[in-house]
């Protein structure tokens, strides 16, 4: 594995992080042994920093996010962030940390329920993770409204009325309710057309800059992942091949591996841009 460090201070650092997923009663009957997911990976993610997880399907890169947010459970390894032991928290203190990491899944029509309007959508998510402020829900629910660049008359509109980039910019302003310091977004664009992943991507670079947030953001093309990341993770097979700077990756790659990746994508390094549509 190639590895070129970046010299920013981690937020968020995984070391040796493996996740086994346990065969089904007839194989474990047969003699199969746990199946390893993910192996040994180790990467940090910086404050303000974009850590783009690159791989084709089956790669480990979603069981590794799972990992993180504590929805697998890593096998063995450590997972800090801010410089506390996720994989030790429980209760009350581990729900709390939750609170900081949110994610944004491929299909954002599974992550709403399709009965509730926008509105109510959003006003639940402020009870939940901002009870204190819950009387000012209208202004809290309003302004992430804003944030994501959605007209109040959503508040209104039930999932189906809108497009699958707004549904998609409504799952983000769910998470910002929640006031997170890190977004993992979960192949957040591949089920959108080119013009709606323009416009999420570069809401997402909007709001690291503006928020400072911390993103992971995993996903299978090397041209979304060079316009969105500032460092990489390549992986193949549960482990990660090579990881470094963005524009070392894409310049200078050293695995064959990200080669192939590389060549797959038409255009690139020197003329793949994604533009406000």
């Amino acid at each position: 594995m190639t590895i070129r460090t970046s010299t920013s201070t981690a937020l968020l650092s995984v070391r040796d992080v493996c996740v086994d997923f346990s065969p089904g009663m007839i194989a474990r009957l047969l003699g199969t042994s746990p199946i390893r997911a993910v192996i040994d990976v180790s990467f940090d993610v910086a404050a303000g920093r974009t850590f783009g997880i690159v791989g084709e399907s089956g790669s480990g890169k979603s069981t590794t996010a799972r990992a993180i947010l504590g929805l697998e459970e890593a096998s063995s390894g450590t997972i800090s962030y801010d410089g506390t032991d996720l994989r030790a928290l429980r209760g009350a203190r581990r729900r709390a940390v939750a609170r900081e990491m949110q994610m944004v899944f491929q299909d954002p029509s599974s992550a709403l329920n399709p009965k509730l309007r926008i509105g109510h959508l959003l006003t639940e998510r402020v009870k939940i993770h901002r009870r204190r402020e819950y009387g000012h829900r209208n202004e809290i629910i309003r302004n992430a409204l804003d944030e994501v660049g959605l007209p109040h008359a959503h508040l209104e509109r039930f999932p189906h009325q809108l497009s699958g980039g707004q549904q998609q910019r409504i799952v983000i302003a769910l998470a910002l309710i929640s006031q997170p310091r890190v977004l993992i977004c979960d192949e957040a664009v591949s089920g959108l057309d080119v013009s709606s992943q323009a416009q999420v991507l570069n809401l997402l670079n909007d709001l690291k800059s503006d928020r400072g947030l911390s993103l992971i953001f995993i996903t299978h093309d090397m041209g979304v992942a060079r316009y969105i990341s500032d460092d990489i993770a390549v992986m193949r097979k549960g482990l990660i091949v090579e990881q470094g700077p963005a524009d070392e990756i894409f310049t200078d790659p050293q695995s064959d591996y990200t080669r192939s990746l590389l060549a797959a994508v038409p255009a690139l390094p020197h003329s793949y841009r994604f533009t406000d549509a």
